[in-house]
């Protein structure tokens, strides 16, 4: 594999998406390569209760803050808001930018969220046309 020089980070906002992050900011800087942020919003983890537009803003605002922290660097490229089934936005989004990884965070969650969120790195890693790097959350 050669060296990407253009990478996607899919972020959900969990602990290990914030250490998939670290790990692809260090993997830009160090290879002088672009990084797309992508957010996929998706129903599935909310509460019935939660308000969909607060839901929306605050998660837009976890967005922005993560951008906010790569500007200065300059290797920052799209930052991507979407809706849907994040299995698919991360695959087709990886396609239309022509980047050569995606990274994204393992989860250390338990039952049916665990099986929905491990189902998206597993279909990712098996649909993607490009190589895929699941990053875990170091033990404390």
């Amino acid at each position: 594999m050669t060296a990407p020089k253009n990478i996607l980070v899919a972020l959900d906002f969990s602990s290990h998406s914030d250490t998939a992050l670290a790990t692809a900011a260090e993997m830009a800087e160090r290879l002088d390569a672009k990084l797309h942020l992508l957010h996929v919003f998706t129903l599935q983890d909310k509460d019935e209760q939660e308000d969909l537009e607060d839901a929306q803003a605050e998660e837009r605002q976890k967005l922005e803050a993560a951008a906010a922290r790569l500007r200065p660097a300059g290797y920052l490229g799209d930052v991507l808001w979407h809706e849907g089934d994040p299995k698919s936005e991360i695959v087709n989004v990886a396609e239309e930018k022509g980047v050569d990884l995606i990274v994204l965070g393992a989860t250390s969650l338990r039952g049916l969220k665990r099986l929905w969120l491990d189902d998206v790195a597993e279909s990712v890693a098996k649909d993607a046309k490009t190589s895929v790097l699941v990053v875990r959350k170091p033990e404390a």
